[in-house]
């Protein structure tokens, strides 16, 4: 995890042990997290005495394994000893700043002091502090402060899906994180599409220009050019294990009638376009956009695949048009939730 690797480089630095890739490394990350250019200044103040008792070393190592252990793995009792041994300074080092800054230095959701949630069946538009405009989709939330623009950076937390059209500043970065990726714009228009029942999470560029960085791996940064979309899907089973693949693709419109639809930016003008959408990626959707629960009860329905554009239609004057794409039965249960047959 980020939290402790930049505690671990932190804790070499301060103990000399760092190298010059770790350096660029630690670099690369105080970039990405602007507070912690506060913290290293302050653990610079620390200082390591020559009478710090090793026995001392090994009891502050200890107590940071124990918090810690599920994130440990060791081969053998042999190998336990070897790296209490060899990284009982950085460990000690490491456990301090643990304690002392209890992770707060890094980037956290709970950093910021204003949210604005948009339910299901709700769509809403929205300035921020800096004038950046925003429009959030059904069953999404934003978080930023109110202080933004006073700060260095600009950064806002997304659960769901947003449409960003970002005050250009170019000294004072716009950074949108998610659960897996972070966007980095000075000023531009885009979609972003992050929700966290979903696996797979999308970035489309209208216009300007944005980098893109994945949480895991932020030394990899992409470029995306307008009119591009990018999308990171992640799957973790049983029999595939862990699945990663990321895609750069150039968007289309989609033609009806005599108008063109951008499927991945429609839903702003309150228009759900869909294209070639399986049944069972759609039903989350339309779920959000009408606030109501939907529950596939046949199996062959989930792989139905269906193209179109909603406005004002009901749910159940939407879905008696797919109908006549492709053959089901719909029903409301008494619960309320629509059942698909």
């Amino acid at each position: 995890m980020e939290r402790e690797r930049i505690i671990t480089l932190l804790s070499k630095k301060l103990a000399a042990e760092i190298s010059i890739e770790e350096l660029a490394e630690l670099d690369s990350l105080m970039q990405r997290y602007p507070d912690v250019m506060y913290y290293d200044e302050a653990i610079a103040q620390i200082v390591i005495k020559d009478d710090f008792a090793n026995d001392d070393l090994e009891q502050i190592y200890a107590a940071h394994l124990s918090k810690y252990a599920e994130e440990f793995t060791c081969e053998n009792e042999n190998s336990v000893n070897h790296q209490r041994k060899y990284f009982s300074l950085i460990g000690a080092i490491a456990a301090v700043f643990a304690l002392v800054f209890g992770g707060y230095f890094l980037f956290s959701p709970a950093q910021f002091d204003s949210e604005i949630i948009a339910g299901n069946g709700v769509r809403k538009n929205i300035s921020l502090p800096d004038g950046t405009s925003v429009w959030l989709n059904s069953g999404s939330k934003l978080r930023y402060n109110e202080g933004m623009k006073n700060s260095t950076t600009r950064e806002v937390y997304l659960v769901g899906e947003a449409f960003f059209d970002v005050v250009k500043d170019k000294n004072h970065p716009f950074i949108i994180h998610t659960e897996k990726i972070a966007i980095k714009v000075l000023g531009t228009a885009f979609n972003v599409k992050a929700y966290h029942e979903e696996n797979t999470t999308e970035t489309t560029l209208i216009r300007g220009s944005i980098e893109l960085s994945i949480n895991n791996t932020p030394q990899q940064r992409m470029i995306l050019k307008p009119k591009e979309k990018f999308a990171l899907t992640e799957n973790n089973s049983e029999k595939e294990g862990y699945k990663r693949k990321l895609v750069i693709e150039s968007i289309q419109p989609l033609a009806i009638g005599h108008k063109e639809y951008l499927e991945e930016t429609s839903w702003v003008e309150n228009t759900l376009v869909f294209q070639n959408t399986s049944f069972e990626k759609l039903v989350p959707i339309l779920e959000r956009w009408y606030n109501i629960k939907i529950a596939i009860r046949n199996e062959k329905l989930k792989s139905y695949a269906f193209t179109g554009v909603f406005e004002n239609e009901t749910l159940e004057q939407a879905l008696s048009a797919m109908q006549l794409i492709r053959s089901f039965k719909f029903k409301a249960a008494e619960d309320g939730t629509i059942e698909l047959n």
